[in-house]
């Protein structure tokens, strides 16, 4: 494993983190977005790394990013996101803390699997969330109530499963990643400033595909120790 140097984060996170930070700091200046939505963006690195790691204090920082979204997500009328947002993911990340914290190897949360009946129970299930969702956002008048709906759905899905520390939550906020990084495209062939938006996005879909492979790793060997 990587040595920890610095608040739990090994050096490759931080390393990451930084360029990260770095880029989307650039974009969101020379695109003249608000102080504001690019420390957001910056914000958001910060909380991913805690959360690959299985770090208890990313919940903490996703419950504050989930407020801090939900302003950026108004502003750009993505209604179905901000009510994931402010409904679904922030009391769900404030539960996670207690789940995480009560569930723990070493310094990291206890990971486990998701039985294949469950995550078939739960793909069986995603259509109709979906469904409800894209009735009743297309209703309220999202901008774009396919991939709104696409995002929410995937995300409490991943939120869900994140709270019960199951590696499955991965494969689900991978994919709703994806169909943020569409809304986000869509978006910014209709404002250019909204591209800093699709790096961000873009950023968060590599850092899901980190967080997937470590914490298959560190359930294998958290099984490993027992």
């Amino acid at each position: 494993m990587s040595k920890k140097i610095y608040l739990g984060l090994s050096f490759g996170r931080i390393v990451f983190a930084l360029v990260a930070i770095a880029i989307l700091t650039a974009s969101g200046l020379f695109f003249r977005q608000a102080y504001a939505e690019i420390a957001v963006s910056a914000f958001s690195m910060v909380m991913l790394m805690y959360l690959v790691e299985g770090k208890p204090a990313g919940c903490v920082f996703g419950a504050v990013y989930c407020l801090a979204y939900s302003v950026v997500c108004y502003t750009r009328g993505f209604y179905g996101v901000l009510a994931f947002n402010v409904l679904f993911a922030f009391p769900t990340y404030i539960v996670s803390i207690f789940t995480w914290n009560s569930n723990k190897c070493g310094d990291t949360v206890a990971a486990r699997k998701l039985p294949a009946k469950r995550f078939l129970a739960a793909l069986a299930a995603f259509p109709v969330v979906f469904g409800g969702v894209y009735l009743v956002l297309r209703a309220v008048g999202s901008s774009n109530a396919v991939f709104d709906a696409l995002t929410f759905s995937l995300a409490a899905f991943g939120t869900l499963l994140l709270a019960l520390r199951y590696v499955e939550q991965w494969y689900f906020n991978l994919a709703a990643n994806l169909a943020g990084l569409g809304l986000w495209i869509m978006a910014a062939a209709k404002d250019i400033s909204n591209l800093n938006f699709v790096i961000c996005t873009s950023v968060f879909v590599v850092s899901n595909a980190m967080a997937l492979v470590s914490w298959q790793k560190m359930e294998r060997m958290q099984n490993e120790k027992k």
